[in-house]
């Protein structure tokens, strides 16, 4: 039988590309939101007028597969450190793209 859960978070791959070097694969995790629930998220944001940035803040909730150039990962929770790595433009546009996707996606999708 088929149980049905209500995970807390989901975990998407984001392919990065940095200029100059080799590309590579990282996971992030975002809260999950059901249907209804991305529904309001959506209204949210047209009422609240919120920027990709305010979005991604709200529903990315951590990282794997990313390390410094020293190979150490890099934690999440460093806020000074989350900053750094998402000011980084190869950085950034797959993984809001990632999530934005994610929070959009399906919606689009019922709309045809």
């Amino acid at each position: 039988m088929f149980r049905l859960v209500k995970p807390e978070t989901i975990t998407l791959s984001v392919k990065l590309s940095p200029p100059g070097g080799p590309a590579g694969e990282i996971r992030i995790t975002m809260r999950y939101l059901g249907r209804d629930e991305r529904v309001e998220y959506q209204q949210r944001i047209a009422e609240e007028n919120l920027y990709d940035q305010d979005i991604v803040d709200d529903l990315l909730v951590g990282w794997a597969g990313l390390a410094d150039e020293q190979g150490k990962a890099l934690d999440f929770s460093d806020e000074s450190r989350r900053r750094e790595v998402l000011n980084l433009e190869y950085v950034w546009v797959p993984l809001r793209n990632a999530v934005l996707q994610e929070l959009l996606g399906s919606l689009a999708l019922e709309k045809n």
